[in-house]
């Protein structure tokens, strides 16, 4: 599970997200994981676009985490 990402705002538009991501990624297949989740806000563009762009895809949208609308997204990294 992705569990969170935040980049100063002084360091936005650098790519420090999809760096993460990608060691993050990377460190899962390594440990032999077969999927990697995600959830975003709807409104996060930013996020949004980077989850979609490393080859995540939506499956729903709800509330999550106390009443807050979440988009959730997988990656299927084995098989």
């Amino acid at each position: 599970m992705l569990d969170s990402t935040v980049v100063h705002e002084s360091v936005r538009g650098q790519g420090l997200q999809r760096s993460f991501h990608e060691l993050r990624e990377k460190r899962a297949k390594e440990k032999g994981c077969h999927y990697l989740y995600s959830t975003v806000h709807p409104e996060n563009l930013a996020s949004v676009n980077n989850l979609e762009a490393a080859g995540f895809t939506l499956q729903f949208t709800r509330l999550m985490y106390g009443g807050k609308l979440r988009h959730c997204y997988v990656k299927r990294l084995i098989g």
